[in-house]
């Protein structure tokens, strides 16, 4: 089994937006789904549908990033900087 390795910050940024897509994001595609379910016949009801698909969206994104969350380990940064490893910044430069 693949293990998640996050850095620190990169679990505190997972976390923030889980919490923005639960707090936030998922009221709003739910109060938009009543809203256009209100409207009348669905089967013809592109907002419904709109609504709906967006609801679903925020739903995965949600699962997707519990699961990184509860799954995944904090590794510390490294030390050397002799090979790029996970936590490093690494820069490009084009020569010639």
């Amino acid at each position: 089994m693949i293990k998640i390795q996050l850095t620190k910050e990169g679990k505190e940024k997972l976390q923030v937006e889980l919490q923005d897509l639960k707090e936030s994001q998922r009221q709003t595609a739910v109060d938009r789904l009543q809203k256009a379910r209100s409207m009348g016949d669905l089967s013809e009801n592109g907002f419904y549908k709109s609504a709906r698909y967006e609801l679903k969206d925020i739903d995965r994104k949600i699962r997707q990033l519990l699961h990184l969350v509860q799954e995944g380990q904090v590794i510390q940064k490294p030390m050397s900087n002799e090979t790029v490893q996970i936590g490093h910044t690494v820069v490009l430069k084009r020569l010639g």
